[in-house]
């Protein structure tokens, strides 16, 4: 047991001898540094990373990209959609509600606009062209009752919807309905308060048409104008028919300048003829108006050799500048 004990001693002896010798290391390293080396100096430089640069450029944006402020975000999450609004399109008793803000935009005068075109298409209006459109405010104004006495004439016939416009009057905080500056409508069809209004379908009465001649638009009735007997040249097997010559007409419904203008003119259906074939007004003085099947007829003489001036159905006399 004693020899035991001796060999366990004389162990526990050289064990700390070697702990010694590594702690005399570790202090001479620390020596060393202290006499002067700082520790980048005794690392090689290219062993110290510098990590917060590094993180620096992950983070920093781009010099162009500014980030939003709390306010910012918070107004744009909360700013309202002028546009949440319903118009209705209402043709006899079909009424159709059309919600805007599921509508393509457009500009109008430098703001963001609905094109009325594309409102009334959305009814989806079976002869769109027999008819002119009126306004009714959310508070009740009517354009055609409370301005135009019924006379639908003053209201814009369907190809001028794709020049008319529902947009935001900051000024008057509403939705309103604005045209562009060439057609020259009247104040009333600047209608404000629009959102939850109705855009009417006037229907064309079956002896009406419609003469639109620069600043004039005058509702014409077939039964009231004088006639005289004329023959269709295409068609002589029918006789001499009760007619309407369109310079009669023009005079009827006040336009003093009619020969300083070419004509257009169209059918219930659209159809109309081309703007590379209007009528001159030379040839409007040998034309009639037979009321029965709507239709422009001329002499032979007078006639187009391009389809067409002898549209049927015609609800819209239009004369264009040359």
């Amino acid at each position: 047991m004693k020899e035991l004990s001796v060999v366990m001693i004389v162990g526990a002896l050289l064990f700390a001898a070697g702990c010694k010798s590594e702690s005399s290391s570790g202090t001479d390293a620390g020596k060393d540094v202290q006499q002067g080396e700082t520790v980048a100096e005794v690392m090689p430089e290219t062993t110290v990373p510098d990590l917060e640069s590094e993180v620096a450029e992950e983070v920093v944006p781009p010099a162009d990209v500014q980030p939003e402020t709390a306010e910012e975000t918070a107004a744009e999450m909360t700013a309202p959609d002028v546009f949440d609004a319903t118009v209705t399109v209402k043709v006899g008793d079909k009424e159709t509600p059309v919600e805007l803000n599921t509508l393509e935009k457009t500009t109008f005068e430098g703001k963001e606009a609905i094109r009325l075109m594309r409102i009334v298409e959305v009814a989806a209006i079976e002869l769109p062209w027999n008819y002119h459109y009126n306004f009714i405010a959310s508070d009740g104004f009517n354009v055609l009752v409370d301005k135009l006495e019924g006379n639908y004439a003053g209201l814009p016939y369907y190809g001028e919807l794709d020049y008319g416009f529902i947009y935001y009057d900051e000024e008057k905080q509403t939705l309103r309905v604005g045209w562009d500056a060439a057609l020259n409508m009247s104040g009333s069809l600047k209608v404000k308060g629009i959102g939850g209004g109705v855009i009417e379908a006037a229907e064309v009465g079956a002896t009406n048409f419609v003469v639109k001649v620069g600043d004039v638009r005058a509702l014409m009735d077939t039964e009231t104008l004088p006639k005289q007997d004329v023959v269709d040249y295409k068609h002589p097997e029918d006789g001499a028919k009760p007619m309407i010559a369109l310079g009669e007409i023009f005079t009827a419904a006040g336009v003093a300048d009619a020969a300083d203008y070419v004509y257009k003119f169209y059918g219930n259906d659209g159809f109309s003829n081309n703007d590379d074939n209007l009528m001159p007004f030379a040839n409007v003085e040998h034309a009639w108006y037979e009321p029965v099947k709507r239709r422009i007829i001329l002499e032979e003489q007078w006639d187009t050799n391009v389809c067409c001036w002898s549209v049927k159905n015609t609800v819209l006399i239009l004369g264009v500048t040359l």
